[in-house]
């Protein structure tokens, strides 16, 4: 399948990729999963004009990532987010991702310069107005759909974000 991006998309996909500031250049791939659920949370947010990864119904990023198909780690809790950064009123695709780079809680999910997130080698990018014109814009990541081995030798931690604090858990 061949996925078509708006000019919106399109400019967030590249300035995402191609950012100077970007550790994974040349090993990001775009997903259409991602980019399905990254464009499902943008049109959400914009269409019941909420601004959070939890959804008014009480689902998190996890979830829908899952929902969509996409095999992630199973020890990732379904209500947290490890794949997703938001934003809101940007008016540019640039504008939003270097807002990201420069928020502390963010930049290691765009920057990929924790081991975690330069894991997350497959992005989708989401883009929405409001009926007002305000925009939603969505950028998801994830590791490859592969299995992850627990090792009980290592204590391994993940960035979380749970109730807008950001915080490591241990795994397992």
């Amino acid at each position: 399948m061949t996925l078509v991006l708006d000019k919106k998309r399109l400019g967030m996909a590249i300035y995402f990729v191609n950012a100077e500031w970007q550790e994974r250049k040349g090993l990001l791939l775009s997903d259409d999963t991602l980019m399905d659920v990254a464009q499902f949370r943008a049109t959400d947010m914009s269409l019941q004009k909420y601004f959070d990864h939890e959804d008014p119904i009480g689902y998190w990023p996890n979830y829908w990532v899952r929902n969509y198909g996409y095999k992630l780690p199973e020890h990732w809790d379904d209500e947290a987010n490890n794949v997703e950064s938001i934003g809101k009123g940007f008016t540019s695709p640039s504008a939003f991702m270097e807002a990201l780079y420069h928020s502390d809680a963010h930049r290691p999910h765009v920057t990929g310069d924790v081991a975690f997130f330069y894991a997350h080698r497959y992005f989708g990018v989401g883009y929405n107005e409001s009926d007002a014109g305000v925009p939603y814009l969505v950028l998801m990541t994830a590791p490859p759909e592969l299995a992850v081995e627990d090792d009980d030798d290592h204590n391994i931690f993940l960035p979380v974000v749970r109730r807008g604090i950001f915080r490591s858990v241990r795994a397992g």
